[in-house]
């Protein structure tokens, strides 16, 4: 802040501010660490407390690629020896061992490290003494330790003389700097033979925790130091006996506790000490973990998510990039895994990305991680699972960042700062709130929650602050020129063009008929020159809306457009897009619940994300497996006669939990059942568009759903049972509707007459005969096709603005 008074605002129970509280709460953990390094003069706390979020990914360099590393002004750096193996190299060879031969060496290892005999171990020593893949194990284990102490001593955490004596002694915990025996329970889960060891993910497990102990201790200390020269008697260090509060580090050579006055100041650095989660909440993650891979794992998910980062870092990142190019070079570092790549993963970029769930939320000071791991195997393996199924979404959303990295590199900044820089180009999706509470861990269970509050919170910091990180919140920053130049000139460009590409007269009746969440989630030029194509491109979010969505909107204004938008706005309603994009930023349908029960909660209120109904209120005079739509897939219809079950609700379920990947088996799984000898050729054959993933920019000719069907649908589904109820003399709500609805009422028999006609006009059951007509070829069945939801549209378009512009 610029003032102690503004600071004073900010601090403690004397906070003012709802912003710096919700920033500092739930959307951006270290942004009191911001404050403290702007009022303090001292940058370096900022970069240190936000590479803790990036502890997981420098201890995934370390166990793949590195031996010890040490930390330099440059950042962290391998130490140049030969003696350096890789953890995951010698750890690999242990895995390919018996389960019971694993269990003797982790007892042993045990011993070693507590000093505690137990009633076997002369049992040990005997298998030991035999064993010379175990003693060459030890003896890499404790090389590698020995050599991470070097780490600790640059990180501050223990003194040379520690360091030394730790060496010459070889006692070698494996939990420091936590300081904790390994849990005494240990020999009784090892004893358990039901328990699968997961050798690697222990090990990994363990580094994964020190570097994270480091790099925590490392930035109390740059903290603490900083503290010392301040003579703010909020903000004064003290060194006490008391262990009741506070937080234990090394300063100068001496054990300090660390206590601060200040409210947020210490909820943030009790963040990085909390609790890790029960088993309910570990079980919740866990399902919002999967259903996030099966979404991320689709082809087309990847493509779209990838076209959004690109135009993102234009935008946000610090160093210029160029769209496309720069994501494919870094792609391809990454791919290779050269040196780049490897780096930028040391110096903590690496948690920008979809490294969120690999370890963050194991990496806690309270817990032994050998035991809880090794109990807990199938969240070790779910979370290989994730990364497996998830790789090519990483491949290319890592490109991006790498790419900043190289460029931040080659424009001067240090290897910390590039990597922190890399970190911001989109979203910084391992930032964490520091609160752990009821919002916390809905935060924390629902898929993509987090990622759109640091997303939303990533273009704030670079479009209003004087650092693009946090800390001195002005409305004018070093990048806010930068940051509205390019979106301006950039974005808004491409949205223009789109613009006007979709609504001359050619294209205008189309364009108008977008429905809200093609219309927000997407840019359409449906006229390529010289290629009379359609292409759509993905809004990026949060700077994809500033930039591209509300310009579009303002000229739709403009030119009166007859679209939702500037209908309902002419009536004082808000905009529908906006009303989506809105949702689509924080990922909510109008009520925020944890992604293990949305679709439960989604099937209650018979309505799907996207705001439409599962169910149409017509199913409801059907038998359970009837009910379905003629386009239904096979595969949900069989089930539904398999179990007496709505086939629609079945397929609401499975793709509720499945995403995309469960859209394209049933998508691939109705291509193979498909029999062209009884049905002819099959109409839009685009399964290669959706296995490259290039379904995210090339449309379907034809779609069931458009805006007239949007808005005038509801009018239907609400008037139809009450006209029906009306007509009925006996019926005691007579009255009541007609107070309510009023000159409605006197639009029954029109409306009646409009769902009669449009569902003898529905496409759905002659599209689906026509496509299995064997006397016709491919390209009659699609003419017709096409023809037919084009009609259908019309008489909704028609229908409805009749309705609208006489009621």
């Amino acid at each position: 802040m610029s003032s102690i008074s503004n600071w004073a605002d900010f601090r403690g129970t004397k906070a003012k501010c709802v912003m710096q509280r919700l920033l500092t709460n739930y959307v951006d953990r270290f942004h009191p660490a911001a404050m403290l390094s702007d009022y303090l003069v001292a940058p370096e706390i900022l970069e240190s407390f936000r590479l803790i979020n990036g502890s997981s990914g420098v201890a995934e360099a370390v166990f793949r690629w590195y031996g010890p590393v040490v930390n330099t002004d440059a950042g962290f750096v391998a130490e140049p020896s030969t003696d350096n193996v890789p953890p995951q190299d010698f750890i690999r060879d242990v895995s390919a061992r018996s389960v019971e031969e694993q269990r003797f060496l982790l007892r042993y290892l045990n011993i070693l490290d507590t000093g505690k005999p137990t009633d076997d171990i002369n049992q040990l020593r005997n298998w030991f003494s035999t064993a010379v893949w175990a003693k060459e194990f030890i003896r890499n284990w404790f090389r590698f330790r020995v050599g991470m102490l070097k780490f600790h001593e640059s990180m501050s955490y223990v003194t040379s003389q520690e360091r030394e004596q730790l060496a010459s002694t070889r006692e070698m915990p494996w939990l420091r700097p936590i300081h904790t025996e390994i849990d005494e329970s240990l020999n009784e889960s090892l004893a358990d033979s039901n328990i699968v060891i997961d050798f690697e993910s222990i090990f990994f497990g363990i580094i994964s925790k020190e570097i994270h102990g480091a790099i925590v201790a490392n930035a109390l200390a740059k903290l603490a130091n900083a503290l010392k020269r301040t003579r703010d008697p909020q903000l004064t260090l003290r060194q006490t006996g008391d262990r009741s509060h506070g937080f234990d580090l090394v300063l100068d050579g001496e054990r300090t506790r660390l206590i601060l006055n200040d409210e947020l100041v210490n909820s943030m650095l009790a963040s990085l000490f909390r609790s890790p989660p029960g088993p309910v909440l570990r079980l919740m993650i866990a399902v919002k973990n999967f259903v996030g891979a099966m979404i991320t794992a689709d082809p087309t998910f990847v493509l779209r998510n990838t076209a959004r980062d690109m135009l993102s870092s234009v935008v946000l990142g610090r160093a210029t990039m160029r769209p496309g190019l720069d994501t494919l070079l870094g792609t391809k570092e990454y791919a290779f895994n050269s040196s780049l790549h490897r780096e930028w993963c040391l110096q903590g970029g690496a948690l920008s990305t979809l490294f969120e769930t690999a370890t963050l939320d194991d990496v806690s000071a309270t817990e032994t991680t050998l035991t809880k791991l090794t109990s807990n195997t199938i969240v070790a393996r779910s979370k290989r699972f994730y990364s497996l199924v998830t790789t090519p979404a990483r491949a290319l959303e890592s490109g991006t960042r790498i790419s900043q990295f190289k460029r931040m590199l080659a424009a001067g900044a240090t290897k910390r700062q590039a990597a922190l820089a890399s970190r911001a180009v989109s979203t910084d999706f391992a930032n964490r709130g520091s609160a752990d509470d009821l919002l916390t861990k809905l935060i924390r269970t629902t898929v993509f929650l987090n990622a759109a509050l640091q997303g939303l919170n990533e273009v704030r910091k670079v479009a209003f602050t004087k650092t693009g990180y946090g800390g001195k919140t002005t409305y004018r920053g070093e990048r806010s020129k930068a940051f509205w130049v390019r979106g301006f000139l950039g974005m808004t460009s491409i949205a223009l063009i789109a613009w006007f590409s979709s609504t001359g007269p050619r294209h205008i009746e189309k364009y108008e008929a977008l429905s809200t969440y093609h219309k927000s989630a997407y840019l359409h030029f449906m006229s390529i020159p010289f290629a009379d194509a359609y292409l759509r491109i993905p809004v990026p979010f949060e700077v994809g809306f500033l930039f591209q969505k509300l310009p579009e909107l303002a000229f739709d204004f403009v030119a009166d457009l007859d679209t939702s938008d500037t209908e309902l706005s002419k009536n004082g309603r808000f905009p529908p897009t906006l009303t989506h994009i809105f949702k689509t930023s924080f990922l909510l349908n109008d009520i925020p619940v944890p992604t293990a029960v949305s679709p439960i909660v989604d099937h209650m209120r018979n309505q799907n994300f996207f705001g439409s109904e599962i169910e149409p209120y017509y199913f409801r005079f059907r038998p359970p497996a009837e009910r379905y739509f003629r386009t239904t897939p096979v595969f949900y219809r069989t089930l539904g006669e398999w179990f007496q079950s709505s086939p629609v609700l079945i397929k609401h379920y499975i793709e509720g939990y499945g995403g995309g990947v469960a859209r394209n088996f049933i998508a691939i799984t109705d291509w193979l059942a498909w029999d062209s000898r009884r049905f002819g050729e099959k109409p839009f054959p685009n399964g290669w568009l959706r296995a490259t993933g290039l379904a995210a920019f090339k449309p379907n000719p034809y779609s069931g759903w458009s805006r007239w069907v949007e808005d005038f649908r509801p009018i239907l589904e609400e008037m139809i049972p009450v006209c029906d109820a009306f007509t009925d003399r006996s019926n005691r709500n007579r009255r009541r509707y007609l107070d309510r609805y009023g000159d409605n009422i006197g639009w029954c028999d029109f409306l009646k007459q409009s769902d009669n006609a449009l569902r003898r006009t529905s496409p759905s059951s002659r599209s689906f005969d026509l496509a299995r007509d064997p006397s016709v070829n491919r390209t009659y069945k699609e003419v017709e096709i096409v023809r037919m939801y084009q009609s259908y549209h019309r008489l909704y378009r028609d229908l409805y603005t009749t309705y609208r512009d006489n009621v």
